[in-house]
């Protein structure tokens, strides 16, 4: 019994050693192709990785110098090319030398470079993931707030319809609500930024600004008692006193005599 228990467990040992070899083979093998999927899609230190765009531009496979100067010389040819402004029916047309404009190119490409560089095996899983995941970089914009101001101050007079307070009107001796009205006007610090981002892109296509709603701050409403409390005092009598003596003159007569004393 003791001897058939010792040759099951020998014939058990080299099976489990087949078992782990061929384990220790697989797992070798999945490691050099993941090594070398990953020095295949390494591609040179000095190249950004394909799939890489700034601003909407495809720099992949450009050395850092290259792009740079790509996207400095694209820019200059459009400095002095218009975009056209659309809002509330209007059109203005702005570039960006006017607003000065600019976006830092250089600090663009470094992060670039740096979304697909590193060491070449980390280099390699980061644009293997640019591959399937291009990526666009969007630049730091810089402008001129002054002038940025300054247009948008100039569309605002152009195309603000402010609202209108409700407000009360007498006539004779009755008071009535006239209605406040709603207004619209350029909301100004969204506009700033559409403005800036859409002058310091490559594009040139129309862009519509940001309206708006100016709601009044009196309304028809709050306005209610007001009017009921002026009317009551409106349509109450006048009372006059001479010495001891005191008159109650109802407001219809008080019409009557001041109608008279104009006749005079």
């Amino acid at each position: 019994m003791a001897a058939s228990s010792v040759a099951r467990s020998r014939r058990r040992t080299p099976a489990r050693r087949r078992r782990l070899s061929a384990a220790l083979l697989g797992a070798g093998v999945l490691l050099a192709a993941l090594l070398g999927l990953g020095f295949a899609f390494s591609g040179s230190a000095d190249r950004l990785a394909k799939g890489t765009s700034i601003a909407g531009v495809d720099v992949g496979g450009l050395s850092p110098a290259d792009a740079r100067n790509l996207l400095e010389r694209r820019a200059a040819r459009l400095s002095t090319v218009p975009v056209t402004f659309t809002v509330a029916g209007r059109s203005f047309r702005l570039t960006p030398k006017e607003l000065g404009v600019s976006a830092d190119w250089a600090a663009a490409v470094d992060e670039a470079s740096d979304s697909g560089g590193g060491f070449a095996p980390v280099r390699a899983y980061r644009r293997l993931e640019l591959h399937f995941f291009p990526s666009d970089v969007s630049p730091r914009i810089n402008a001129y707030d002054a002038a940025v101001d300054y247009e948008l101050g100039r569309i605002a007079s152009a195309v603000d319809a402010p609202h209108r307070e409700a407000r009360l009107v007498r006539t004779g001796l009755r008071v009535t609500i006239v209605p406040g009205s709603t207004g619209r006007v350029l909301a100004q610090r969204a506009a700033a930024q559409t403005v800036v981002d859409a002058l310091a892109s490559f594009s040139r296509a129309s862009v519509a600004l940001p309206l708006r709603t100016d709601a009044p701050e009196v309304t028809a409403a709050s306005l209610q008692r007001p009017r009921v409390l002026a009317n009551r005092i409106l349509s109450a009598p006048i009372t006059l006193q001479q010495g001891k003596t005191r008159w109650r003159l109802p407001r219809s007569e008080e019409r009557r005599v001041g109608n008279a004393s104009r006749s005079r």
